[in-house]
């Protein structure tokens, strides 16, 4: 991550895709309709007649379900029918996109479904959207509420607290890599942004989390009981000697959902904490 980005300056990558899709995540998805509905068929002859072409039924739904147009209007041609298709998928509003990738399952009885779902849902959680095929259906697995604390957390540090920003940051940037995703670290660096703002709020720079909560409760501000055992038990978790700081878990058993999981819980707690600080 660039420096302008890890103090705010420049746009992060976003925890999800929600209300959008973009390109990369739309090329994808196209690709894996190609492989499945285009490339797999009996001819795939692109200068065949489309009306002559076994998916000829598969443009005819698309026609009539998705584009909403004439299906006399379908292209001569296979290969321009595809083309066609291709411009509207690409260029059409993200609510449309999705609901074509959904609705095509029924199109075509042929295709392998479960390895399309699954081609499908790898690259949605690649491209960090907030949608997921559950059985056949889409479904959104990230919500506006999670999002909006992540968010709410990198704007009110973004100044007063840099070092917890940075912290906060690094774990989005490291959590929605699409190459390289780094779950542990990005773990790491969630726990560590509520130790930093415990240790600027409490004036005690060399504590534990557990020892700023305590002193910070001694300054007047009231933490609610159940929130602090529980961050307290999550520090301990990456601070001992099996956890996430140590490098002995193994790191195939976390997943993006850890990672995200703790980024939006210390997110929320951090907001807390300083909202807390803000009232005292």
């Amino acid at each position: 991550m660039r420096f302008s980005e890890r103090i705010g300056k420049t746009p992060v990558k976003k925890l999800a895709q929600v209300d959008s899709i973009d390109n990369e995540l739309k090329i994808s998805l196209w690709n894996v309709i190609v492989v499945y509905y285009i490339d797999s068929a009996v001819d795939s002859h692109y200068h065949g007649y489309t009306k002559a072409h076994d998916r000829y039924n598969f443009f005819v739904k698309c026609w009539q379900n998705n584009l909403i147009k004439p299906i006399d209007e379908i292209p001569l041609y296979f290969g321009e029918a595809v083309q066609y298709l291709k411009e509207y998928f690409l260029n059409t509003e993200w609510r449309k996109t999705l609901q074509l990738i959904e609705e095509i399952i029924d199109y075509d009885s042929s295709i392998d479904k479960d390895k399309y779902i699954e081609e499908c849902n790898f690259y949605l959680n690649r491209e960090n959207s907030a949608y997921r095929f559950v059985g056949n259906k889409l479904a959104q697995i990230t919500s506006q509420v999670e999002i909006n604390e992540v968010a709410g957390a990198l704007d009110t540090t973004r100044d007063k607290y840099v070092g917890v920003h940075i912290h906060l940051n690094t774990a989005l940037d490291r959590m929605s890599d699409k190459k390289k995703p780094d779950y542990r670290n990005s773990i790491k660096e969630s726990i560590s942004a509520i130790e930093s703002l415990a240790k600027i709020l409490s004036g005690k720079e060399k504590a534990t989390l557990s020892e700023a909560l305590n002193a910070l409760e001694k300054k007047g501000i009231k933490l609610h009981g159940a929130l602090k055992s529980s961050f307290q038990a999550l520090y301990g978790y990456t601070s001992d000697a099996e956890g996430i700081r140590h490098a002995l878990l193994d790191e195939d058993i976390l997943s993006k959902d850890d990672a995200k999981y703790m980024l939006v819980s210390c997110s929320a707690f951090v907001n807390y904490l300083i909202a807390l600080n803000n009232e005292s």
